[in-house]
């Protein structure tokens, strides 16, 4: 059976949610895409919401997890990309934080 290229070894033993990820192309390109989506909100927010992050993503593979078919893992992954796409805004709208040497005096 062919297998496609999640962001996780698709040749290691398999949970049946991986298996139906890595024998489905769409589903593979949407955990490889939701990975890198991952990874780059990493690095545009503080540690806090870091934190806040974490968690939700542990939230979205207990979620992925109990996924009996691939209905429930798109849209599983859809609900978790915009969830991301969320934080990654707010934190590209944050207003910046001036620090004292930064600060302007006497304007």
């Amino acid at each position: 059976m062919a297998t496609f290229n999640p962001s996780f070894d698709c040749g290691r033993r398999l949970t049946n949610v991986e298996r139906m990820i890595c024998q489905d192309e769409d589903l593979a390109g949407r955990d490889r895409a939701l990975s890198d989506q991952y990874f780059e909100v990493k690095n545009v927010i503080g540690p806090a919401a870091w934190r806040e992050v974490a968690g939700a993503q542990r939230e979205f593979l207990k979620q992925r997890a109990i996924c009996a078919d691939t209905t429930c893992l798109r849209a599983v992954y859809a609900r978790q990309s915009g969830l991301l796409d969320a934080y990654e805004q707010e934190a590209m709208n944050a207003p910046e934080v001036i620090g004292p040497e930064n600060h302007l005096t006497g304007i």
